[in-house]
């Protein structure tokens, strides 16, 4: 792990190291994260505080990122649509953006979550996730939000 975190600068860096802290954390058995701490990362100079730190702006920042998308969550492609049909104009989409996790805000109770946390554990993993990305596209094209073609090429 020595120098891994050499070349990384800047607050979105930050983030990603304390996001992968917070998922590390999660994985280790319990009393286990100080000592992995102090072994694994003081050679890269990640002290326990230092640790503490990025995993904290990490939840900050999902936080805020959470709040957003549930606050804007259609309305603003609702309002794009309305606005482009009223003026007769052909609003441009977003920019695509880049593949990787997405972090769902859903409900789910102890159990739901306990469970779901077994089933990313399993090694049949990979497989479950591409069935609930095909259930949540087959939403999508429901909803009206992805046509079926775009359902297709990805």
């Amino acid at each position: 792990m020595r120098g891994s975190f050499k070349g990384w600068r800047g607050g979105a860096a930050n983030i990603e190291v304390g996001r992968a802290l917070n998922e590390l954390k999660k994985i280790l058995a319990h009393g286990k994260w100080q000592r992995h701490i102090a072994e694994t990362f003081a050679r890269c100079g990640v002290t326990l505080r230092s640790a503490e730190r990025y995993m904290k702006l990490a939840r900050q920042a999902d936080a805020v990122s959470t709040i957003d998308n549930l606050s804007t969550f259609g309305a603003t492609d609702r309002a794009q649509a309305e606005v482009g049909a009223a003026s007769g104009h052909k609003l441009t989409k977003a920019a695509r953006r880049a593949e990787g996790i997405y972090q769902l805000p859903l409900r789910m109770t102890g159990d739901e979550k306990n469970a779901m946390d077994t089933l990313r554990k399993l090694p049949d993993w990979p497989r479950a996730e591409k069935t609930i990305i095909a259930l949540l596209k087959r939403l999508l094209v429901k909803y009206g939000i992805l046509d079926k073609d775009a359902r297709r090429r990805s």
